[in-house]
């Protein structure tokens, strides 16, 4: 298993570092960053996932949730920053994905994955998402 960088272990809300927000509470700072930034959230989903058994899951995964930046397909933030559309998908997808946005985004959220934040999370994250520098990015960079 990689180490943490130092960015990934920063602290962003009372025990929760970066890195809690890149894997597992990853809906949480999208949806904070898409109401504080007027950004489209973005859900990369398993619509057939299996277990450690490869037996099928009744029900779809949440690969990884993040913003889209306006006026660019490609570009996309998420706790760590701008990175291409691309290399998410690359990084936590192991099977097929499909992609959710919109009402489609937040409807699976609604069904699937409620939004829950702890008391004072969500303006820590939006906080977070502010500091970020959000532009769009190439093919030729992350």
């Amino acid at each position: 298993m990689e180490a943490l960088s130092a960015f990934e272990t920063q602290r962003v809300f009372a025990r929760y570092c970066v890195a809690d927000y890149l894997h597992g509470r990853c809906h949480l700072f999208a949806v904070a960053a898409s109401h504080a930034l007027g950004l489209d959230l973005l859900l990369v989903i398993d619509p057939e996932p299996v277990d450690d058994d490869l037996d099928s899951l009744p029900f779809p995964v949440l690969c990884h949730a993040v913003c889209r930046l306006p006026d660019d397909t490609q570009t996309v933030i998420d706790a760590g920053g701008c990175r291409l559309l691309q290399h998410v998908i690359d990084e936590y997808c192991t099977n097929e994905y499909e992609i959710l946005e919109g009402p489609d985004a937040w409807a699976f959220l609604e069904n699937w994955l409620p939004v829950e934040f702890e008391t004072g999370e969500e303006a820590a994250l939006k906080a977070h998402a502010a500091t970020l520098n959000i532009s769009p990015l190439d093919s030729a960079h992350d």
